[in-house]
């Protein structure tokens, strides 16, 4: 009986490599969609972490006194220390702690951030209080957040801010 091959050895060794490459091939398929959006939520929770430290009164660099009332002076004050050069608006972001590590290594994300009165899109945004960062012509913006408030308080002009962030290249 030496020499023969087990019919029942042969299906059974099939089963489980066919099991194996499956388990496998589903791995591989899930753990990058995974990936995709766990990069997606990342870069979300980034901007409104942005966004939230901008309109927190308690925040060193907020634009409120109390929200929703942005103050015009704090916001003048930002946009002349953080938007007048990128070596600045750099500085912000790390501030901010815009920084991604993944397999390329650490780098910046890209960010934007502009403030209008009386804003319903970015074609409409002609009374701009804050534009900084880099322009949406430039790269592909994954996360956007936007805040409404008042400015200078009660019966003051409807003001519209939005946070991006995204990467260069998308």
């Amino acid at each position: 009986m030496k020499g023969q091959f087990i019919f029942e050895f042969i299906v059974a060794a099939l089963m489980f490599f066919m099991i194996i490459l499956f388990a496998i091939n589903y791995l591989n398929i899930n753990v990058s969609d995974f990936e995709g959006r766990f990069y997606k939520d990342e870069i979300q929770s980034k901007a409104l972490w942005v966004s939230e430290v901008l309109t927190s009164p308690t925040s060193n660099i907020t634009l409120v006194d109390e929200w929703p009332y942005f103050n015009s002076t704090k916001i003048s004050l930002f946009n002349d220390t953080y938007c007048g050069s990128k070596v600045s608006f750099d500085g912000l972001k790390k501030r901010l702690n815009m920084e991604r590590t993944d397999d390329l290594g650490k780098r910046l994300l890209s960010m934007r951030i502009v403030m209008a009165t009386n804003a319903t899109d970015l074609s409409d945004w002609r009374n701009k209080i804050i534009d900084c960062g880099q322009k949406e012509d430039e790269l592909w913006w994954e996360s956007e957040v936007q805040r409404i408030g008042i400015m200078d308080g009660p019966g003051g002009e409807i003001v519209t801010m939005k946070v991006f962030v995204g990467e260069i290249g998308g």
